[in-house]
């Protein structure tokens, strides 16, 4: 992966769970986008994924403002990932779909899934 395919999702990204604040991670962008592209490119050649970029924070959030609060099945589970998982997740699926797009395959996949 490029720097410039790193920082396009960095600079979407966010993310509760990390140590750095994200609006000063985003600040400190350049600087840290070596690095980060780095630990990215690592991870996809080794086919390692560090178990603690696997741990997610998990909140509950309400389905819809008018939904009773006291009721549990009103929420659904939104789990933040911390950001480099956020980037090498973003990454991999832009690759997936340029492959198949590009490999006339997206329909196909699109055809799967209805059937399931």
């Amino acid at each position: 992966m490029s720097v410039l395919d790193v920082g396009k999702i960095v600079s979407s990204a966010s993310c509760a769970q990390d140590p750095i604040p994200t609006w000063n991670l985003k600040h400190c962008k350049d600087e840290l986008l070596t690095t980060i592209t780095d630990i990215v490119n690592r991870s996809l050649s080794s086919g390692k994924f560090p178990k603690s970029m696997k741990n997610a924070l998990v909140k509950p959030l309400i389905k819809k403002s008018s939904l009773d609060p006291t009721e549990y099945t009103n929420y659904r589970p939104v789990s933040n990932l911390r950001l480099v998982s956020k980037v090498i997740k973003g990454l991999v699926a832009n690759q997936l779909k340029s492959y198949l797009s590009t490999n006339n395959l997206d329909d196909e996949l699109v055809t799967i899934q209805k059937e399931v």
